[in-house]
């Protein structure tokens, strides 16, 4: 299998390559299923193949190192609960540390 990074040429079944150690297998980046060589979608969830290698490593938590940055950022979406017993806030302002945690 050729590398997408450095285009050398390495043995079958290799999983990461002999000369600069790029992961040889391609991964969705939307859910981290394997994707076959010749692949423009995803067959477990459609998503389209991206076609830069630095792109095509598993997502975190699938099993792999992230990778860095892109240069073109990348969108995540985030849910954030912000929770306060009523008057806690106003309570520990009041108050200083020690007697707020003795509470």
């Amino acid at each position: 299998m050729k590398c997408p990074r450095c285009q050398h040429e390495n043995r079958a079944g290799a999983k990461f390559c002999e000369q600069c150690a790029a992961a040889l297998a391609r991964f969705c980046i939307n859910c981290g299923g394997p994707l076959p060589e010749t692949a423009k979608f995803c067959p477990a969830c459609a998503h389209p193949v991206t076609t830069s290698p630095e792109r095509d490593t598993p997502p975190i938590g699938a099993g792999a190192a992230p990778s860095g940055p892109t240069a073109e950022g990348e969108r995540r979406q985030a849910t954030v609960l912000f929770a306060d017993i009523s008057g806690y806030t106003s309570l520990c302002a009041a108050m200083d540390a020690e007697q707020v945690q003795a509470c």
